[in-house]
Formats: structure tokens, sequence, C-alpha cells
């Protein structure tokens, strides 16, 4: 299991915020086909979302958090 950076886990708590409420965020609507959920929160296969801060989410796409 990796270690993740704070940076890290509050892209991941801002991109699950946003696939709870789709309109905070008009490009989650896009990105809900392929998630998985492995052991964990459903993260989306699709790396590369941009949140607030304009920074990639890209740690722990597809692993478990």
């Amino acid at each position: 299991m990796e270690i993740l950076k704070s940076s890290d886990i509050n892209a991941i708590q801002q991109f699950l915020a946003n696939m709870e409420n789709p309109k905070t965020n008009p490009q989650v609507s896009t990105m809900n086909s392929g998630a998985s959920s492995i052991g964990g929160p459903i993260i989306s296969k699709n790396c590369g979302v941009q949140n607030e801060s304009g920074s990639k989410f890209c740690s722990g796409c597809s692993s478990a958090l």
C-alpha cells in the first residue's frame, strides 16, 4: 500500500465530494463510467481529474486507499 501525501488526500477528498455533487464540477458527469472499487472508496480509473487548485488527481486512481 502506497503512502499518500496530504495533498493527495485533499485531492481525493475533493474528487469524492465532486462525485457526490456533480453540479460543482461539470467534468464529473463524464467520468463516472469505468469507476472501480478496490477495497475502498470508488475512484475513477480516468486519471487526471483537475481539482480546484488546478493540480491533477493522479495518485491512487486504481489502488485501494
